[in-house]
């Protein structure tokens, strides 16, 4: 099943088989979870999708519903990276800010100093946006619930405008 997860093309294939190496993980690190059933079902998770599962479970906003805890991670874990700087790279990489910038200068006819990224703005705002955890030499980011509710209000509202505009 994690292989399905394409979140984590930017690891090489042998760091995206350390995410998924259950001997990795003390086994006494499954010990924080109370109830017995909910930490075998816990191992079984994380056997299936590594220790970024692992770092979901551990997070307080995975809750105490085992059952929950799939649904949870599938829908807001975003990947794992060496560290916070590697998540900023990745995440400005993946919407080309740079060069969208870069395109901008040139189109308006202006000096490309004079359109400036504040790196800094931009990540308090990813950071504000995303949870990183770390776990086992990496930080592994989940969306915000706050985030991804606000995202499907968004896209809720998005398509009721579309559907308004289409009558």
């Amino acid at each position: 099943m994690y292989e399905k997860l394409t979140c984590n093309q930017h690891l090489e294939p042998e760091e995206q088989h350390e995410l998924t190496d259950p001997g990795r993980i003390p086994e006494t690190l499954f010990d924080v979870i109370q109830d017995e059933a909910a930490r075998e079902h816990a191992k079984l998770l994380h056997q299936q999708y590594g220790t970024p599962m692992l770092a979901w479970i551990l997070h307080p906003d995975s809750g105490d519903d085992p059952d929950a805890w799939e649904p949870g991670f599938l829908s807001q874990y975003e990947g794992s990276f060496d560290d916070v700087e590697h998540f900023i790279d990745y995440r400005l990489g993946n919407i080309d800010l740079r060069a969208h910038l870069d395109n901008l200068a040139l189109e308006l006819r202006i000096p490309e100093d004079w359109v400036k990224l504040d790196e800094e703005a931009v990540k308090n705002d990813l950071l504000a946006d995303t949870e990183l955890i770390p776990l086992d030499g990496r930080v592994h980011a989940f969306e915000t619930p706050t985030h991804t509710a606000q995202a499907d209000a968004e896209a809720l509202a998005d398509s009721d405008g579309q559907s308004e505009e289409v009558r």
